[in-house]
């Protein structure tokens, strides 16, 4: 496992903030769980059991994504949801989850959420190579 982003913690962004705390939910990972980059992808709806296809242009690099992740919090959506949807290749792949709607949530109140990969039969399914096809 690579940590998002070597840093000292008072130059830690939201985004590092938040992703290293979804990262603790999940202290199996250190393990066995081994990634070189994190690629974000807001709003999209993965259906269990079947493959899913990503536009590689939907997957954005995590530092390119600290700008968006705060644009996000200052857009008055009263959560965000982090989703650690999985593994792909030498990526960890975060989904970003958005309500339909803000309601002009200050940025210090939006709660920032977390959630894992699916769970099948009892067990997380962080594995994405048979579950989703990168397409350009």
């Amino acid at each position: 496992m690579v940590k998002f982003m070597e840093t000292r913690p008072s130059n830690i962004n939201e985004l590092e903030k938040n992703l290293n705390t979804l990262i603790s939910y999940f202290p199996e990972w250190s393990n066995w769980l081994r990634w070189s980059h994190v690629l974000f992808i807001e709003n999209t709806f993965f259906i269990v059991g079947k493959v899913s296809k990503i536009p590689r242009s939907a997957l954005i690099p995590s530092k390119d994504y600290a700008k968006r992740f705060d644009e996000l919090l200052d857009s008055g959506y009263y959560w965000i949801n982090l989703n650690a949807f999985g593994i792909w290749k030498d990526n960890l792949i975060v989904v970003i989850e958005l309500p339909n709607y803000k309601v002009d949530i200050p940025r210090n109140k939006v709660s920032v959420n977390f959630s894992g990969p699916a769970i099948i039969e009892g067990k997380p399914q962080w594995d994405l190579s048979n579950r989703v096809e990168i397409i350009e």
